[in-house]
């Protein structure tokens, strides 16, 4: 009996092992295997059109999903995360036009539940807001790497060609903001109280004019800059370099050449163009 026994206990528990070894009938839960894409709907370094209030991009989904989609990317510098619910496929972002303002939008990482989500082509764009184009003037926008206003001072100066010292400012800078800005207006007559002088006179006294960056407290390190310049037709020139260790010294960083504007078109206005040092 007590054969039996066992055998039927046996019997049982082999029924148990394979009654749990049934394949399960119930579709599994997998990754689909079509790629989308989140991308920005612009990209790369942009100038902004001052005569519009705002600029604008979004990131966008490349196709509505059914389940949620995470995306990580970095705003102006700061790190964020945003969660596109199903069925949404884009959000929108707004820059203010400000002059001198810079933003920047940066896509970091995406994840898709149950989808296969990559990152697009285009992943970072920014935007750098100029003045618009002055008719009377060519407008000047001086960026430094601290980003401090009181760093560096910004104007036009007279320069000694032999020694590079400084001789005296031409036209100067009153805005003690960052970006410094500054106007070089077309008919000649400078903020300094006179007119700014033509190369012909300049080189009459053994002198030649530049733009002015002028340490305005200590550096130990050369501070990087960025100049920019806007010409009433439109044209944008961009000026980068450092400004070498130091305090209150003027430092030459764009050589500038000013001519009189013989054409019929702008008779006696005053031509202005820039060089490297």
């Amino acid at each position: 009996m007590k054969y039996i026994y066992k055998l039927k206990f046996a019997i049982i528990a082999f029924a148990l092992i394979f009654s749990s070894c049934a394949i399960d009938d119930d579709e599994p839960t997998i990754a689909s295997s079509k790629v989308y894409t989140v991308s920005l709907t612009t990209a790369g370094e942009l100038i902004a059109d001052a005569t519009q209030e705002s600029s604008f991009v979004a990131i966008r989904l490349s196709e509505a999903l059914d389940t949620n989609t995470q995306v990580e990317y970095t705003l102006n510098g700061v790190s964020e995360t945003m969660i596109f619910s199903p069925g949404e496929t884009s959000r929108l972002f707004e820059f203010a036009n400000d002059s001198g303002a810079f933003n920047s939008l940066t896509l970091d990482g995406v994840r898709g539940l149950y989808n296969n989500v990559q990152l697009g082509d285009k992943q970072a764009v920014s935007f750098l807001v100029l003045p618009a184009p002055n008719p009377n003037g060519i407008e000047l926008l001086a960026f430094n790497e601290l980003g401090e206003a009181g760093a560096l001072w910004f104007g036009m100066s007279a320069f000694d060609i032999a020694t590079g010292d400084w001789i005296t400012d031409i036209q100067t800078n009153s805005a003690g903001t960052h970006p410094r800005p500054m106007t070089l207006p077309l008919d000649g007559l400078g903020n300094a109280g006179f007119y700014i002088p033509n190369d012909d006179l300049l080189a009459s006294i053994d002198a030649f004019m530049a733009l002015n960056l002028f340490n305005q407290s200590t550096s130990a390190e050369p501070i990087g800059f960025t100049i920019y310049a806007v010409f009433p037709d439109g044209t944008v020139e961009k000026f980068t370099g450092d400004v070498p260790p130091g305090q209150f010294v003027d430092n030459a960083v764009v050589g500038v050449s000013v001519k009189t504007d013989t054409s019929s078109t702008n008779p006696n206005q005053v031509l202005y163009s820039f060089y490297e040092l």
